[in-house]
């Protein structure tokens, strides 16, 4: 798979969409907007700190916070995060971001 270019980046949001110029066979990953997460909720975050793929780290919701309109709703988790590892998915039991 060849990198094609950064289609938009938000640094604050920590987001990126990239463009490929090859089509890959894979899926996209199934994100879970109906379900109310709950404090205490077990989760699994995978990243890649200092280039290690696929980190795994479990841990638990520990609350939601919404603040305004202006500010998207956050999520506050407990699990080990190494340093360069930030921006991976967050999975629910279920495998869904």
């Amino acid at each position: 798979m060849a990198y094609f270019g950064q289609l938009y980046l938000d640094k604050e949001k920590d987001i990126a969409i990239l463009a490929f110029d090859e089509t890959a066979n894979v899926q996209p990953l199934k994100v879970d907007g109906a379900t109310r997460l709950l404090r205490g909720q077990p989760v699994t975050a995978i990243g890649s700190p200092k280039g290690i793929l696929n980190t795994v780290s479990s841990g638990n919701i520990s609350n939601t916070y919404s603040w305004s309109a202006a500010v998207p709703d956050a999520i506050q988790f407990t699990a080990p995060i190494s340093p360069g590892s930030s921006g991976g998915a967050l999975f629910n039991e279920q495998g869904s971001v």
